[in-house]
């Protein structure tokens, strides 16, 4: 662990005359971040929870939920929820459509869904929303494709979006989107590469990512861009660790991962972190477990968590957790100077907010509800120093902001919208 000198001066000033501002100033000297990436152990699901594989999983606000997937007894159907501030689990309603593995999931907003997979014998195309704070399964539309199991599914704040896996037999690299709001499927141009399965795919800013996994011939190791705009996919770096299937991918902090997963000699466990700015991939640290295949990952907040999955490509199932943090490498050695005031709380709808920041660097503003999903993403003028912004057509409520200096956060509170 690398030492971090740290100088830091933190003054509030309350004013109330019907408006509440906070002024934070700070500064941060010789920030060296050279190695940033640590995986920190928890706390294992426990039983009835069985050691197991290719799950399904996502996370909503401030909790994660995953279950389903292979154990030595064939496949499950139980499902539980993580509660990272508590490092406790909790059983909750199993997967109505029964025992599955090698499922498709994501998260839209405040919901959860999950869908296709196979049972071991069988292939389907259901597709089912899960409401955390009901604990309540809803079948939806099916997806339109063949059924097939070893998809690949992300999803953007509104949409979600699935495609290759094996329709048993066959692969295939069709491709759909899904709007939970009207509950339909359009299908969308054809995946870029080869027709596969078990592949890896997530979604960063305004455009989606699929990668690696094995086509007829051999495993991959290309990395394709989808942007749901133009309906187009346009090849990038191929993935830093070489032709992979099987493996585990996350966002974190606007950067893309992949890791763990076979390589068609080997299981593996090195991670690589992939930034869509400068189109690479770097090798980070490996991730702390036995190597495998089909773990599960997802991301709460600044954190991502990982876990489980098969340690010998045969019936080695694995129950273990684990915590990746990820600080940027970006902010090294920066002498910085940051004024921030955000008012005013309780608002009607209008907020103001006054800054500087030495040297001239563009500030990001970020709004979520109260189970963490986010309402607004606005970029701050580096050259006006101050920002008026709308937000009236939110509801009235509790919500939490950030204020981003590129991945650096400099500022979070909570604002109150009152009309």
């Amino acid at each position: 662990m690398q030492k971090i000198k740290l100088l830091q001066l933190i003054s509030k000033k309350m004013f109330q005359n019907g408006i509440k501002a906070m002024s934070i100033s700070f500064i941060v000297l010789s920030f060296n971040a050279n190695c940033q990436n640590t995986w920190t152990q928890k706390t294992s699901p426990s039983t009835p929870f069985t050691a197991r594989n290719a799950c399904a999983g996502f996370s909503v606000g401030t909790k994660g939920y995953f279950g389903t997937g292979g154990d030595l007894a064939g496949t499950t159907s139980d499902w539980y929820e993580y509660d990272p501030q508590l490092d406790s689990w909790l059983q909750k309603t199993s997967f109505p459509g029964g025992a599955r593995q090698a499922m498709v999931s994501f998260s839209i907003g405040s919901k959860g869904y999950v869908g296709l997979g196979d049972d071991g014998n069988n292939v389907f195309a259901d597709f089912w929303e899960y409401d955390p704070l009901t604990d309540v399964w809803t079948q939806k539309a099916n997806f339109p494709g063949v059924a097939r199991t070893t998809a690949v599914g992300f999803s953007s704040d509104t949409k979600g979006y699935v495609g290759c896996g094996d329709a048993s037999p066959g692969l295939k690299k069709d491709f759909y989107e899904y709007d939970p709001v009207n509950d339909t499927w359009t299908q969308k141009a054809n995946f870029g590469g080869t027709a596969r399965s078990d592949a890896n795919g997530f979604f960063i800013g305004t455009k989606g990512y699929i990668g690696v996994g094995e086509d007829a011939s051999s495993f991959k190791q290309d990395f394709w861009e989808y942007d749901p705009i133009l309906n187009t996919w346009t090849q990038k770096a191929n993935f830093g660790g070489g032709n992979r299937s099987t493996a585990t991918s996350f966002t974190l902090n606007n950067k893309g991962y992949i890791g763990a997963g076979d390589n068609g000699s080997a299981l593996k466990k090195d991670f690589w972190e992939w930034s869509p700015n400068t189109n690479t991939w770097m090798l980070i640290t490996s991730f702390p477990g036995t190597s495998r295949s089909d773990m599960m990952a997802f991301t709460i907040a600044d954190k991502a968590y990982a876990g489980n999955g098969n340690t010998c490509g045969g019936s080695c199932y694995i129950n273990d957790w684990y915590e990746f943090s990820s600080l940027t490498n970006s902010i090294q050695n920066i002498d910085k100077q940051i004024n921030c005031k955000v008012f005013p709380s309780p608002t009607s709808g209008i907020i103001n907010i006054q800054y500087e920041i030495i040297p001239n660097t563009e500030l990001t503003l970020s709004i979520f509800d109260v189970i963490g999903q986010k309402s607004i993403n606005y970029e701050l003028s580096s050259i006006n120093k101050k920002s008026t912004i709308d937000l009236s057509n939110l509801n009235n409520g509790i919500y939490f902001y950030e204020i981003l200096s590129g991945r650096e956060s400099i500022k979070k509170d909570k604002i109150i919208i009152s009309k």
